[in-house]
Parts: structure tokens; sequence; C-alpha cells
């Protein structure tokens, strides 16, 4: 646990180092240069609209870097300027709005008076449609070194109305995006390796405390993964609607856990009654407002969970200190636990409603104390434990001193004693063997998943997706080296008639032939060919020029040329194009620059008649 706090602060420093080294001009800030309207009447929808009404406009300069307003429906407009650059070489930017749940965002680039840019993105719109893959909301955009260039962005949320423009060299992001990534990773392995080790304990030591912990921990997970956009990233990318929902739906379902939890550790049915009825009405709250949230508008939704969330937290703090006051000793670390959480939780939901600041250390408030958290429990988890095994001890004792005379009796109390701890030895080696050996299945059917993802399931061949990834590796080690690398694109001429007259079954024989006769004809370590889509097919021939990529694309024509492919009794002619293209390590393009080169030299062989290869005429 101590190595995980570690690496968890490490990664938080190094971030905070980062940003700190990031000043002008790798990351500027814009929050200070905002100004902001508030559309309440909802007067203008378009930038047009806004422009025709400026001179009666009362716009409001920003006093802090991180704008916030609470909840709330109203849109806002916002206006910021980013100065000329100094150079030519830093025009490329990317404007990043540290949020992720703002529902839409019309984002205007304006410069000299005229539009440049509208870009529409949110959490209303699905996450591919964002202008780059990140959690956040972050657009490629030019500046000028001539002159300003000003960005309007109107703004409307069912939630939390915060906003803290900034723009970085695009450099500088991807390594803060990574460093980013680094400490949310860290964060839910702490949290899944929690989750996992009380699973183990709940399966040796049977006590439904664990079981709740748990649930506990894999709810709490999920709501910080939904609230920060991981959520949306990498669990559901299209399920709109859902993504907003879910915060509020599992604010309910964490109060659901936790209310759970508490009744069992504490022991309240059994130590403290009108605590315990008290938790199981709000017990009953909760779950309604788990319903409701599916129901309701989210703006409503979120208030409430958020209002009973804190009477939650508050309640089972004043409960568990008062067992802490009357003696049950492991009630400490449940009281530390929750004061962390309380300040944590209680800072991110202040700052949605406006009444603290929205800056880095709230924005993050909940997950670091939800690691300290989740550590403390476990300690409590483990205190109250031993305290039970202790007191088991010492019942054992004092019944073993009443009965100095019966030695028969205190040996077979020793003995049974004996056997409960070599049983509990042989279940938990026989757990530790069941989880190796799953482990070991999971392994198994992770190399065949991996296989499955990298194989078109018709030709055998490799998939686009791998072929991509591939292509990459070889891309960078051609640029090290110092080394040409060639692509061969190649189409099956007329494909589509053929499916026409023949059918799809006829159509899919034919490409799993022709497969066939292109994987005979590369067989070089280190070069790869795949099924890029449809009748297309790409190869990759790494320490190659342009000549000899030609070499290999004409033996790949003539080897499908050669084909006598019969369907019943008529031999039909398939013939392939094929287009070449090489890069170089001098040269200047981009990556998928070269794979679209070779694709315009496969159309020009298709316009010159098929049945032929056309290389890229470099200029």
């Amino acid at each position: 646990m101590k190595i995980l706090i570690t690496l968890v602060a490490g990664a938080c420093l190094a971030l905070q180092v980062l940003a700190a080294e990031n000043g002008l001009p790798d990351r500027v800030p814009m929050g200070l240069e905002t100004w902001w309207l508030s559309d309440e009447e909802h007067r203008f929808d378009t930038l047009e609209q806004l422009q025709a009404a400026e001179g009666n406009l009362d716009w409001t300069r920003s006093d802090t870097e991180n704008l916030s307003f609470g909840f709330t429906s109203t849109p806002y407009w916002y206006r910021f300027t980013a100065d000329a650059v100094p150079s030519p070489d830093q025009v490329k930017r990317y404007l990043h709005i540290p949020e992720s749940l703002l529902n839409r965002i019309d984002l205007y680039v304006v410069r000299g008076g005229e539009l440049v840019k509208h870009i529409e993105m949110g959490a209303d719109l699905p996450f591919a449609e964002r202008p780059l893959q990140d959690r956040q909301f972050v657009v490629p955009v030019r500046l000028s070194d001539s002159e300003p260039t000003e960005f309007f962005a109107r703004v409307q949320t069912d939630g939390s109305m915060q906003f803290a423009p900034m723009h970085w060299d695009p450099q500088a992001f991807t390594e803060h995006a990574r460093l980013e990534s680094l400490v949310s990773g860290l964060y839910y392995g702490s949290m899944l390796v929690m989750f996992f080790y009380n699973l183990f304990l709940f399966f040796v030591v049977r006590d439904r405390s664990y079981l709740y912990y748990i649930g506990f921990v894999g709810v709490f997970t999920l709501f910080m993964a939904s609230l920060h956009g991981d959520a949306y990233q990498f669990l559901w990318p299209r399920a709109v609607a859902w993504n907003e929902t879910s915060v509020a739906f599992l604010v309910a379902a964490t109060g659901v856990a936790t209310l759970l939890f508490t009744n069992s550790f504490l022991k309240l049915r059994q130590h403290g009654r009108r605590a315990f009825l008290l938790l199981r009405a709000m017990l009953a709250i909760s779950c309604l407002l788990a319903v409701l949230t599916l129901f309701l508008p989210y703006d409503t939704a979120i208030r409430l969970v958020s209002l009973h969330g804190i009477l939650i937290m508050g309640m089972v703090l004043f409960i568990s200190s008062r067992m802490w006051i009357k003696g049950f000793r492991h009630a400490r670390y449940f009281v530390l636990a929750w004061v962390v959480v309380l300040l944590g939780t209680s800072a991110l939901a202040l700052s949605k409603f406006g009444v603290l600041p929205w800056n880095a250390v709230t924005a993050n408030a909940a997950q670091i104390g939800a690691v300290i958290e989740v550590l403390l429990l476990s300690f409590a988890l483990g205190d109250r434990i031993t305290q039970e095994r202790a007191a088991r001890f010492q019942a054992q004792k004092d019944a073993l001193e009443s009965s100095r005379l019966a030695q028969k009796a205190q040996e077979e109390l020793l003995e049974t004693q004996k056997s409960v701890n070599e049983e509990l030895e042989i279940r938990v080696a026989e757990r530790t063997r069941e989880l190796e050996a799953t482990l070991n299945e999971l392994e198994t059917v992770n190399r065949f998943l991996e296989d499955v993802s990298n194989t078109d399931q018709l030709t055998r061949l490799y998939n686009r997706h791998y072929f991509v990834k591939r292509y990459h590796e070889e891309y960078r080690r051609a640029q090290r080296q110092q080394t040409p690398l060639s692509v061969i694109m190649l189409d099956i001429d007329h494909f589509k008639h053929f499916n026409d007259t023949y059918g799809h079954i006829a159509g899919d024989e034919c490409l799993k032939l022709v497969a066939r006769a292109l994987n005979l004809c590369i067989s070089r370590a280190g070069d790869t060919l795949a099924r890029y889509g449809g009748e297309e097919f790409i190869v990759l021939l790494s320490n190659t020029d342009t000549e000899g990529a030609r070499v290999v694309a004409e033996r790949l024509r003539e080897s499908v040329e050669n084909l006598r492919f019969q369907i019943e009794v008529e031999v039909v002619p398939v013939t392939i194009s094929v287009g070449v293209a090489e890069t170089k390590a001098k040269d200047a393009r981009n990556a998928e620059r070269v794979i679209q080169l070779a694709d315009e030299a496969l159309y020009k062989a298709k316009e010159q008649g098929r049945n032929q290869v056309c290389c890229y005429a470099a200029e």
C-alpha cells in the first residue's frame, strides 16, 4: 500500500512540476483574459446573432483563471483573445478546456473580423466526434504570427458550469496528457488492487463487511471514472444519454454501498439500534434516488444526489465518531477515513455549486481522498478482525483458567484449534491455487483474443488494426535508421461487379483465393501483408525503395493474374490494380501521408486501365 501511495504522490508531483515548467509559450492559460456573458433569455444561439447585438452586450471580465458558476442550465458566452505568436513554427496549438461534462460547446475562431473555424462538441455528442480523442475537450487550432486570434465559445450544460480555457504547444500537451494518464492509471490501479485484495479476503474470512466494502470501492471508482470522462472514453463512448445520467446514478449507488458497509462494519444492529434504523431509512432514500436519476432531468437529479451524499457522509461521520467515543477502538480508522473522503468529496461538490473555486486541487480532491480512504478502511477492517480475534483468544484464556482441572477438555480444545488453523491454511492454499489457475486461463484467453483481434477472419491475413500498429513501428524505425520504407496498396478490379454478378459467397471465395496468392509472394521477415478493407489489401516493405517495391508489386499482380477462379464451368479472370509509394528518412511527410500516396497511385492505376502497377512520382 505504501508503494501505491508513493507512486500516486510522485506522479502528481511530476504533473505539478510539468505545469510549472510549461509556462509560456508551451501552456498559456486564458482565464484572466476571458470575458463572459450570461444569456439567460437564450437570445444568442449563433455568433452572428451575438455580433449583431455587440453594442448592447454587457460583457464581464474574469478575475480568475478558473470560471465557475455552479449548477445552471443558462447558456454562457465566453470571449478571449490569443496574441500573435512570435514565430510561424508556433502557429499550431491545442485549445484545451479542462472539463468533461459540458453538454454543448460551440467554438468560433475569428481572425481579422472573419470566421475561420466553427467547431461543435460536448458531452451530448458521441465521443468519436471529438476533434481529439481526449477525455476533456481539446481542439487543434492555428494561431497567426501577424495578428491576434479571437475565440468565442457558447457553452450550455445541465450540470456545473466551469470554464478555464488555455492553449498548448502540441508536444507539451501530449506530454501533459501522458502524465495525467499515468496519474489516472495509478489511481484506478490502486483502487482495483484494493478491490481484488479485499475480494480475496472476503472469500477467505467470509465477513460480509468485506463484500459491502468491495461494492463501495467498485461503485465509487466507476463514479470517479464517469465524473472525469474516463468512463465515456473507454467504457461507453457511444452511450451519450447514459454518460450524463451515470454520474448522478453512481453518486446514489455510492450512497447505497456506503450505508450498507457502515451498518455492517460498525454492527449497528447490535450496538446502535437508533443509528441502524436511521441509516436504513437513508438507505431506502438512496435506492429511491438511484431509480429517480434514470427519469429525472440531470440538473435536478445531480442536485438531489449531491446534497443527499453530503448528508450521508456527515451522518456516517457523526455515528462512527460516537462509536469511537463509546469505546469501539476499530472505529478510529473508520472516522479518519470518512474525514478524508468528506473533505475531498465536499470540496468537489462545493466547487460544482460554485461555493469553492474550481482548480486542480478541488477537481481531484475526491480522487485523492478516495485513495487514502480506501487504505484507511482496509486498515479499519483489519483492525476489527484483529480485535475480534484477540477477544476470542482472551475468552479462550479465561475458559482455560477456569477449567484448569479439566485437562482433558483443555487438550481437546487446543487440538480443535490446531485443526481449525490447519484447515484455514489448507483453504488459503486452495484459494491461491484456484486464483493462479484462473489467472493462467485468463492469460490463455487474452492471447487468443489478441490473435483474433489482429486477424481478418475471412482471409486469415492480418487486419487493418494490426497493420496500422505495425506500420507505425516500422515507420519510426525507418526514421531512426535512415532507411527507405515502401507501401503497396492493391485492389481487386471490378470487384463490385463481380459480387453483383456471382454473389457475395463467390466474392468471399475470391477474396480468400487472392489472399493466399498474395501471401505466397510475401515471405521476407519484417514485411507485412494485411487486408485493408473490402477488396483492398496493403503491403508494408521495410528497408525497400520504390524500385524494389515495384518488383514486388509486379510479382503480386502476376500471381493474381495467373489465378484460375472457376465458378461452376466458367473460369473468371481476376486481376488487381496496384499503387506503390515510398518514404525516406529525409521526407517531411507524416506516416499517414505515405499510405495516402500509395492509395493515389492505386487509383491512377485504375484510371489507366487497371491490372497494372503505378508508383507515386515524387515532385
